[in-house]
């Protein structure tokens, strides 16, 4: 049988109870807490801590953590109830005595006697958010650089912790014995990819059209890709022609070394081949659609500005 201690009983009357003190918060979160009240009194424990989670979220205070706690306690998810009377500390606003007290006591009460350890945990840089497998349905823990404490059941637990400007990062955790276990993990900063600026083209001194000249420079790029491409198809129709010649030597050859030498003769000229069309086709339509990049739209534009 579950024990539960008076005081407790007397917080589980404030959980299912229905008068509700007056929050400074968003108008739906006392709706949703009077709901997860509602829900609790009727047992359904589950669906009132989807309720209570959903009034943290919109108003985070510490009523709401307090009656996240005294749900999982309910419960019996003791590390999960620890963590809400930690958090109820940090949220803001003076947690009621029967949570920080009382509520506390219990708790950390039957977390030393069960399979529990506590794990202190610090992250750097402060305020990163930490999930743990081990309490999958819940909020991300905030932790900073100042160790906080953690409940943990005993087994193997996965800790994502992520923070702002850092890289995430992903730790497996052994929980073994109730021992307390010391856990200290710094994020890697994520700077900014730095990107060098390209100076401004600029005309070299004396390169400028004397005043008076209308006629736009020379680009030679377009030609220079134009004559290299001829110069590969030149090349590639002279390993053609060459091939060729090696082919028709070869067939009069009975098998043997020197219809074997031909053969690779052959195959060194074909690749050159192929490889002077292949070349003088992309240097040729470079070159094409440089020269036809830089005309102007309309014949009469350059002539009119």
């Amino acid at each position: 049988m579950r024990f539960v201690s008076r005081k407790t009983a007397l917080a589980v009357a404030v959980l299912c109870g229905t008068p509700q003190a007056a929050w400074s918060q968003p108008a739906d979160a006392p709706a949703l807490v009077e709901e997860g009240k509602r829900l609790a009194k009727a047992g359904q424990l589950t669906e009132a801590l989807d309720r209570f989670q959903r009034a943290r979220r919109a108003a985070p205070s510490a009523d709401h953590d307090c009656l996240l706690a005294l749900a999982y306690r309910r419960l019996d998810r003791l590390a999960a109830a620890y963590r809400f009377i930690d958090d109820a500390s940090r949220d803001g606003g003076a947690p009621p005595r029967w949570c920080a007290d009382d509520l506390r006591h219990e708790v950390e009460g039957a977390l030393h006697a069960g399979m529990f350890a506590p794990v202190e945990l610090g992250v750097s840089p402060s305020g990163a958010l930490v999930t743990v497998s081990a309490f999958a349905d819940e909020d991300p823990v905030k932790v900073g650089a100042t160790p906080r404490t953690l409940w943990m059941p005993l087994g193997v637990w996965e800790l994502t912790v992520s923070a702002d400007g850092h890289r995430a990062e992903r730790v497996t955790l052994k929980v073994q014995t109730t021992a307390p276990q010391p856990v200290r993990i710094a994020l890697e900063r994520q700077g900014p990819v730095a990107t060098a600026a390209l100076p401004a083209l600029r005309p070299a001194p004396g390169s400028e059209p004397a005043r008076g000249d209308t006629s736009a420079p020379v680009d030679v790029w377009p030609w220079v890709a134009l004559g290299g491409g001829a110069a590969s198809t030149l090349a590639g129709v002279f390993f053609h022609t060459q091939a060729a010649g090696t082919r028709s030597d070869a067939e009069r050859l009975p098998p043997g070394m020197e219809f074997n030498d031909r053969a690779s003769t052959f195959d060194r000229q074909r690749a050159g081949a192929i490889a002077g069309y292949t070349v003088g086709a992309a240097a040729l339509a470079l070159g094409l659609w440089l020269l036809l990049r830089d005309r102007p739209a309309h014949p009469g534009a350059t002539a009119a500005q």
